[in-house]
């Protein structure tokens, strides 16, 4: 809102303030504050209230109130109340009915020496509206954060802590929200390996999202596997790390599961759901499962033993004993019975059950039952829901008629056949077609209100004669009925006359339908009947109302935009002229309006030519055929129909109007004064290029801290100095597109006071033109910064909710009371394959697979019961293409204060996957007999293990005998071949290379011969103290390593001296370094390092040899230290074997952690021990 200085006097004319006040944009009024009686309402207070200015002059503030505010407001102006308040908001009544919420600003003063209130209410029911949807929004999505089954958790991954976590995050790891926000998780060491942290942050920041099973440590120390989804999302300028959990710790023990041995398979019987029992001819119990208990509520020992008599109500004892009689005879029985649950409850189970006799000392009863008394009582509901559709149908609002359009179908695929293409002029010319297949449409059925429309009293009445309530003889609308199936359509609708049995004519909308699977036969049409019969007659009343328009005294005209000639004179220009309509076709408005030249006139209407506004008011003097002159006030509008451009003008006689504002003048200074009291910024300017400023109210000191006087004697620049930088160009561009008198200025923006603080301003104002045709702009500035403050954070708010609903991790969806889908994310319309519009279309029931749709709609039902507000459950859902999808489904419900449902918050997990794996396992419970042959598998395997210990024995027993007789030759030979190269120090390379063939599997030989000897007899100790670092030193000398493989020594030589064997403890280490470069064929990375630690207060010394090669295979772990186990193509699997018994004879141990691809780490842990004595 600008100013500009020019040479105005400390008061303006009076002329401004009565504007202010009558067409100020904002209501206002004064009241009574005795009586609470209207003394005075602006136009704004009549336009937007209903009420004539003259009407509000008779009421009372009462009476704009609802009844439930009228003790509030009696309270309010009793209680003693400041010059100046801010009353807050309140609601008022509209003549119309409608209520709407005010925010009220009022002033006491004195008024024609009365005590009054000055009001000014400013509707603010699209803002609660707006605020309340967002508060909504936010709640909605704030609920479905923090209740989510799943565990979610939000870190920024600038630092990597913790800035939200939800319950179920809470449940998951043992800590609470308040002790995990602003740490990391490394500091909490939640992750079992860090490196998989590191692995999942910077797939996540390649990729922007991923899905892995990853395992952490909770509170309590226990290791759990989680299926975890993770992605990137950015939130107020700073990127954060999201995740999603799902503990799959014991779906990865169910996956194991599958290759267990006979003792799991009879775990997984226990754990089955249904009840599986053995007893004998009799009847009586042998065994059951754990299920059994479950379901029955008797304890195990309870059932063993007992007769299943006892447990069958009495009526059904026969029905018992015809049992045992089958399944002796026919070794097998199928059906139903009714069993007695330990409260009493009467359960229905479907029993599946074999008599097995061979291969058992007694014939034994094995028995397969589920429970299906739920299904029973859901095929019970089915039919209820039937009877509920029927009456669907029935008390429907609507005239509905089902009809069979078969016959006439295939009546007009024999036209078709005898080459009939054109049927609207085939039947057109063959009207007794038409009435043939009139004849041949069934009525099947019809609703209540068909016969209510036709007045029938019962459907017999209605359907005996209906050639009375169709009413066309001539079949004409039929006819093109006819035509339109003809052509293939499935649905159309016209309008036409039906009369009811009386004979009274009905106009009826009229909707042909066929129900969808039925389009092939047309067997089953729906037919709607809607009566239009009002809406006729409406049309009919808009004719009356072009009589009334004619007859109007207000003077409308239409005249030609290029000729400038009336086309048009309705009746109340024509009296109020005085001329007739053949001399008004003769005049342009000029012949009216003297004070116009055509120039003039036409420069006047160029805006609306040119389309820079809609329409133009502006006020003139009109000429009467007797010469007398009266003021008019024009509504001038701009019409093009077809080609042609046309004005349409709308005059009012102002002559009392002008009388009035005669009147308003002498109230200017007690206009003025209240405005000068409002609690916002009113200003008056003068759109004459310079930014004049007429008025402006002594509140602009108090909010942006500029005086009256400073800002009516700057220019435009001292306000916009003040918009804040952003905010300025379009504030300055709205300002500047004021060029048309009516216009509406209406903006937001900042401003920053002479405090340094900013402050947000609404600024509404509108385009006034003077007589003179100046432009005035009036409006008015209000301080909505906390309101600004509060939407801000609601919409942050709202925006961080909806991003975690948006997220593709897993489904979200909303769906209402009624089933119907409300809001879906991407992930839950990819998971059914629909899109989100066509989602929207459906309920859950539609899309639920049929038997799992008693189970939902129970819970359903106990939730909308108020019985329970949570509930998961797994079941399927048809997807789009017709596939089966199984789902793990959390469902949460938000209630309203009175309990009823707003809504439901539902979370979808796809466990389809999941569902296979436990069909697999399902399978394999039926194949329990196969657990013969495994058996076997174990113990074939159990005696080659015992004859592999056999074979050592042996091994053993020759070792000493082999080994003498083995190693005299190898030593022959070794001293051959160093004879050789000594007397053919000049070989050729050939002779050379056979020469270190020969040495290199002499050692080899000669290993192997060392290694069974180790392995056959314990050898001596011969202890002594020895360092660690020598100790290392000598073994990598004996056992050097190849060129390829890089070596790290991290061994001290300070390092207390260790007393063992030092050659055993050399032919340890040596093992371990030669497995280690065996390990690393093409190069890697070998590190032997070595520390001190105590363990239980005994002093040890840690030797850990570590490569990066292939490592071990889990599966080979247990088998490492077994003798004659070996993975190599050299070599007979000691040489571990051996180390392990050489480590021990020292009183030491060798481990092992190994990941295959990765590498692997054999430690030798030694006591740190003294000499005897010392």
């Amino acid at each position: 809102m600008p100013a500009k200085a020019s040479p105005v006097k400390s008061h303006p004319s009076p002329e401004p303030f009565q504007l202010l006040f009558q067409s100020h944009p904002t209501p206002m009024w004064i009241y009574d504050l005795k009586t609470l009686a209207f003394l005075e309402v602006n136009n704004a207070t009549v336009e937007k209230y209903g009420y004539s200015r003259a009407e509000f002059l008779r009421m009372t503030l009462k009476d704009i109130r609802p009844a439930e505010e009228v003790s509030r407001l009696e309270k309010e102006v009793k209680r003693k109340r400041p010059t100046l308040q801010h009353s807050g908001q309140w609601k008022h009544q509209l003549k119309d009915g409608r209520v709407i919420d005010v925010e009220i600003t009022s002033h006491t003063l004195e008024y024609d020496g009365r005590k009054a209130v000055l009001v000014t209410a400013q509707d603010v029911t699209t803002r609660k509206q707006i605020n309340a949807a967002l508060r909504d929004s936010e709640e909605r999505f704030a609920a479905l954060f923090r209740s989510n089954p799943a565990a979610v958790a939000i870190s920024r991954l600038s630092d990597n802590c913790l800035v939200d976590v939800n319950q179920a995050w809470e449940e998951l790891t043992g800590y609470s929200h308040d002790e995990v926000v602003g740490r990391t998780p490394l500091e909490l060491n939640l992750w079992a390996d860090p490196a998989q942290r590191k692995n999942l942050v910077e797939t996540v920041q390649k990729a922007g999202k991923t899905r892995t099973v990853m395992q952490i440590r909770q509170r309590s120390g226990e290791i759990h596997d989680l299926l975890m989804s993770a992605e990137t999302i950015h939130l107020a300028g700073e990127d954060y790390l999201i995740t999603l959990a799902q503990d799959i710790t014991e779906h990865r023990e169910a996956e194991l599961a599958l290759r267990t041995s006979e003792e799991r398979y009879r775990d997984m019987v226990e754990n089955i759901s249904d009840l599986i029992c053995t007893h004998d001819l009799q009847g009586r119990i042998l065994s059951v499962n754990r299920a059994a208990v479950e379901l029955t509520g008797y304890a195990l020992d309870e059932l063993i033993g007992k007769n299943l008599r006892d447990f069958i109500p009495p009526e059904n004892h026969p029905t018992f004993q015809s049992y045992l009689s089958t399944i002796q005879n026919e070794k097998r029985a199928s059906g139903l019975i009714i069993f007695l649950t330990k409260n009493g409850e009467r359960r229905i189970w479907e029993y599946h059950n074999t008599l097995r006799a061979e291969g058992v000392p007694n014939p034994i009863v094995r028995g397969y039952a589920r429970d299906i008394t739920e299904q029973r009582r859901a095929e019970k509901e089915s039919k209820d829901r039937e009877t509920r559709y029927r009456s669907l149908f029935e008390d429907s609002p609507v005239s509905l008629w089902e009809e069979d359009f078969s016959a006439v179908k295939q009546r007009l695929d024999a036209l078709r056949a005898e080459g009939v293409t054109d049927f609207r002029a085939y039947f057109a010319s063959h009207p007794q077609v038409v009435a043939e297949c009139a004849s041949l449409v069934k009525v099947l059925d019809v609703n209540k209100m068909t016969m209510i429309l036709h007045g029938a009293v019962r459907k017999e009445e209605l359907l005996a004669d209906l050639s009375q309530v169709f009413g066309d003889p001539t079949y004409s609308k039929f006819a093109d009925e006819l035509s339109m199936i003809a052509e293939g359509n499935h649905q159309f609708e016209w309008e036409g006359l039906n009369q009811t049995l009386s004979g009274e004519k009905l106009a009826v909308n009229l909707r042909w339908s066929v129900v969808p699977g039925h389009e092939q036969t047309l067997d089953r049409v729906i037919i709607s009947l809607v009566d239009v019969t009002e809406r006729k007659r409406a049309e009919a009343e808009r004719a009356t109302l072009q009589d009334m328009i004619e007859r109007s005294r207000n003077e409308l005209y239409v005249f030609d935009a290029e000729t400038l000639r009336f086309q048009y004179v309705n009746g109340g220009a024509l009296r109020n002229l005085g001329y007739s309509l053949e001399q008004m076709r003769s005049f342009t408005p000029l012949d009216l309006k003297t004070e116009y030249t055509e120039a003039s006139f036409r420069e006047t209407i160029q805006p609306l030519l040119r389309h820079e506004t809609e329409r133009l008011v502006f006020e003139t003097v009109h000429r009467r055929a007797n010469g007398s002159t009266y003021p008019v006030e024009v509504f001038l509008q701009l019409l093009t129909t077809g080609e042609r451009e046309l004005f349409l003008a709308v005059i009012n006689d102002i002559t009392h109007r002008r009388e009035a504002e005669k009147k308003l003048q002498e109230s200017e200074s007690k206009y003025r004064t209240l405005i000068e009291q409002l609690p916002a910024i009113v200003y008056l300017d003068l759109l004459d290029g310079k930014g004049t400023t007429l008025f402006v109210s002594p509140q602009v000191e108090a909010l942006l801290g500029v005086s009256v006087e400073e800002w009516l004697q700057r220019d435009v620049s001292i306000w916009a100095n003040l918009i804040h930088p952003e905010d300025r160009p379009k504030v300055l561009r709205a300002y500047q597109d004021l060029t048309t008198a009516g216009q509406g200025y209406e903006i937001e923006y900042r401003i920053t006071s002479r405090e340094g603080g900013t402050i947000w301003i609404h600024d509404k104002g509108t385009v006034r033109q003077r007589e003179n045709g100046q432009l005035l702009l009036q409006g008015v500035m209000y301080d909505i910064t906390e309101r600004k403050q509060v939407e801000t954070a609601l919409r942050e708010s709202e925006a961080r909710f909806r991003g975690y609903f948006e997220l593709p991790l897993v489904g979200f969806g909303i769906s209402s009371p009624t089933t119907q889908w409300l809001d879906a994310n991407l992930a839950l319309c990819d998971m059914l394959g629909y899109t989100k519009e066509e989602l929207m279309q459906t309920t859950w029931k539609e899309i639920t697979y049929p038997d799992d749709i008693p189970a939902n709609t129970e819970k359903f039902n106990q939730a909308m019961k108020g019985e329970i507000d949570n509930y998961g459950l797994e079941k399927r859902f048809i997807r789009k293409d017709g596939s089966i999808i199984y789902v793990d489904m959390a469902v949460h419900c938000l209630r309203r204060p009175d309990r009823a449902i707003d809504y439901f918050m539902s979370l979808f997990l796809d466990i389809t996957e999941r569902k296979q794996v436990e069909e697999k396992i399902r399978q394999m419970n039926m194949e329990l007999e196969q657990r013969v042959e495994e058996r076997t598998q174990e113990l074939r395997e159990a005696q080659e293990q015992l004859i592999r210990h056999e074979k050592l024995a042996v091994l053993g027993q020759l070792a000493s005998g082999v080994g003498h007789e083995l190693r005299n030759p190898l030593a022959v030979i070794n001293n051959a071949v160093y004879f050789l190269k000594l007397v053919q120090p000049q070989a050729d390379q050939k002779i050379k290379d056979y020469h270190a063939i020969i040495e290199k599997e002499t050692r080899t030989a000669e290993k192997i011969i060392t290694d069974l000897l180790d392995f056959a007899r314990i050898k001596s100790v011969d202890r002594e103290l020895v360092s660690a670092y020598e100790l290392v030193e000598r073994t990598l000398d004996r056992f050097p390593v190849p060129a390829s493989v890089e070596l790290s020594l991290d061994v001290s030589p300070s390092l207390p001296k260790l007393f063992v064997d030092s050659r055993q403890m050399e032919q340890v280490l040596g093992n371990l370094v030669t497995n280690a470069c065996q390990a690393m064929p093409e190069g890697g990375k070998l590190s032997v390092t070595s520390d001190q630690l105590s363990v239980s207060g005994e002093p040890w010394l840690r030797i850990a040899v570590r490569d990066t090669g292939v490592g071990i295979p889990p599966e080979n772990m247990s088998k490492l230290f077994e003798p004659l186990f070996t993975t190599k193509l050299k070599g007979i699997g000691l040489g571990l074997a051996v180390s392990q018994k050489l480590a021990e004879a020292n009183g030491g141990r060798i481990e092992v952690q190994s990941e295959a691809g990765k590498g692997s780490t054999f430690t030798v842990w030694l006591p740190i021990q003294q000499e005897k004595g010392k």
